[in-house]
């Protein structure tokens, strides 16, 4: 989930709410959060690909 949370720690509401879904959390640099999101468009588009054939 990439939130762009603007402060070091969220929340206790915001923890509370997420912590169902989470089972880690760690921070990356926007350049490489882009780069995943590039790969993961290059998988998703080559699979929407291969169904449409």
């Amino acid at each position: 989930m990439a939130d762009r949370l603007a402060v070091r720690i969220a929340s206790g509401f915001v923890n509370s709410k997420l912590e169902p879904f989470l089972n880690g959390v760690y921070t990356v640099s926007t350049n490489y959060l882009y780069k995943l999101l590039k790969e993961l468009i290059d998988i998703e588009r080559k699979d929407y690909i291969q169904k449409t054939l």
